[in-house]
C-alpha cells in the first residue's frame, strides 16, 4: 500500500524461462506469457520476462530477438540472455543472477505454461508481501492433462519428504539469488534449493488452491527418478545423521509454534546437538 495515495502499489512478477534448441517450447511459452500480460491492463500489474537462451541452432535466437523489438508494452517487459551453459541448472543460475531484486519470480521453462485457471485468477492482492506463493499444476503428458493438488500447508517436514515443482512456485528472487542451485544434484538441485530455502528462512508462504502452471514431462526428474530420490539422500546424510533426520521430521511439525524459528537458528550453533536431542524425545 502506498501511505501517500492509499492505493496499493504496482505489484511486479517475474519469469524466468531456461531454452536450448526447444523452438517449439518456446513458442507454446510465449503465447502463454502474451495471454497472460494483456489481461493485467486493469489489475495495476507488471510482468518481466527473462530469457536464457544456451546458444540455441534451432532458430530460437531469432524468435527470440523478434519478441524483444514487437512484444514488449506497459504491462511486459522482455529480455534476454544468449549464452552457452553447461546445463540446465547452471543456466537457470545464469538467469537468478539476472533476475530483478525483490521480485516474486518463477521459473517458466521451454514447453511449460500457465494454466487457465492461473490466468482468469489472478489477483495481485494474492501475491502482496508474500515471500513465497505456490498452487497445483497440471502435468501435460500424451494430450491429457493431470491435475495434481499440493498440501495447503507448506511446511519443512512436508519438504523433507516432497517437493513443490518450481514451476508452481513463485519465490522472491532475493532469497533465489542468496540460495542458488548446487548443480552438482543434476537431477535434484531444485529440491535441494526449496530444502536450504526452507531450512534457514522464516517466510511467509501463501497457497493458491489452483493451477498455476502446464507442466510438460521429459525433464531429468522424469527420466531420473530414482537418481533424484539417491540425490535427496545424499543431501540429507551431508547435512545430518539419520537420528537428526527423524529428529527434524518432528521439528517440521511444530512449524506453527513461536519457538520454531528459534529452533532453526538453534540447528547453526553450538546448541545444536541440545536442541535435535530434546526433539528426538517428542
Amino acid at each position: 500500500m502506498d501511505r501517500r495515495t492509499g492505493k496499493l502499489k504496482k505489484l511486479n512478477i517475474q519469469f524466468l524461462t531456461v531454452n536450448y534448441n526447444n523452438l517449439r517450447g518456446l513458442k507454446v511459452t510465449t503465447e502463454s506469457i502474451l495471454i497472460f500480460s494483456e489481461s493485467l491492463k486493469d489489475k495495476n500489474t507488471k510482468v518481466n520476462w527473462l530469457i536464457k537462451d544456451a546458444n540455441s541452432t534451432d532458430g530460437s535466437q531469432d524468435f527470440i530477438n523478434e519478441l524483444l523489438i514487437q512484444k514488449t508494452n506497459s504491462t511486459l517487459k522482455i529480455e534476454s540472455e544468449i549464452s552457452k551453459d553447461t546445463g540446465i541448472f547452471n543456466g537457470m543460475n545464469r538467469a537468478i543472477t539476472l533476475a530483478m531484486d525483490e521480485v516474486l519470480t518463477l521459473f517458466l521453462n521451454s514447453g511449460d505454461y500457465l494454466s487457465n485457471e492461473f490466468i482468469k485468477k489472478f489477483e495481485p492482492s494474492q501475491f502482496n508481501n508474500c515471500d513465497l506463493v505456490y498452487g497445483n499444476y497440471y502435468i501435460n503428458h500424451e494430450a491429457n492433462k493431470f491435475l495434481v493438488k499440493m498440501d495447503p500447508n507448506l511446511d519443512f517436514e512436508f519438504v523433507l519428504s516432497k517437493m513443490v515443482n518450481h514451476q508452481s512456485l513463485f519465490i522472491n528472487s532475493s532469497i533465489l539469488k542468496k540460495n542458488p542451485f548446487k548443480e552438482d544434484f543434476w537431477v535434484n538441485a531444485d529440491w535441494v534449493q526449496l530444502f536450504d530455502i526452507m531450512r534457514a528462512s522464516s517466510l511467509t508462504i501463501k497457497y493458491l488452491n489452483y493451477a498455476i502452471p502446464v507442466y510438460e514431462l521429459g525433464g531429468n526428474s522424469d527420466k531420473f527418478y530414482q537418481e533424484g530420490l539417491n540425490q535427496r539422500e545424499e543431501y540429507l546424510n551431508r547435512c545430518y545423521s539419520l537420528s537428526e533426520v527423524n529428529a527434524l521430521k518432528k521439528m517440521g511439525r511444530l512449524r506453527q509454534r513461536s519457538w520454531y524459528s528459534f529452533i532453526l537458528k538453534a540447528l547453526d550453533s553450538p546448541k545444536r546437538s541440545f536442541i535435535l536431542k530434546t526433539l528426538s524425545r517428542f
